[in-house]
């Protein structure tokens, strides 16, 4: 984090440098109570708690720089996991409509992205997708 934070010091209209700590921020969120356990235990290292409002900041702050396909998904799956569905649906659907197939990643992106929006949009799968990842 101290590197990223000093990239972003440097370079404040750097795109992939607030992306990557966005992804910081939103993987330390999403750890569970057991990878924390082991982390302390066996890594003897306490990871710090990360916040899934501090990565959305961030990964709005590197749209706002330059819109980029991925920043555009983590978006979206920051949305998610803050229960705002509407707004992880609207990116979700951004995704899909607004996305040039230029490399296989572009088409797992906007793949990915159908998978999201009809888990969205269906109501049982909807529910499993709160179960599981909320």
């Amino acid at each position: 984090k101290y590197h990223l934070d000093r990239a972003i010091e440097c370079n404040p209209d750097d795109n992939v440098a607030w992306t990557l700590l966005g992804q910081w921020y939103f993987e330390l969120a999403d750890m569970t109570r057991l990878q924390r356990r082991w982390s302390r235990t066996f890594a003897k290292v306490d990871p710090p708690a990360g916040s899934y409002k501090k990565a959305l900041a961030c990964f709005n702050k590197s749209d706002s720089i330059e819109p980029w396909i991925q920043n555009t998904m983590h978006i979206a799956k920051t949305q998610l996991r803050l229960r705002n569905k509407e707004e992880a649906l609207e990116m979700f659907r951004r995704l899909r409509d607004d996305t040039v197939i230029a490399t296989v990643e572009d088409y797992r992106m906007r793949k990915e992205a159908r998978i999201y929006i009809h888990k969205l949009t269906d109501p049982t799968l909807f529910q499993q997708i709160n179960e599981c990842h909320i």
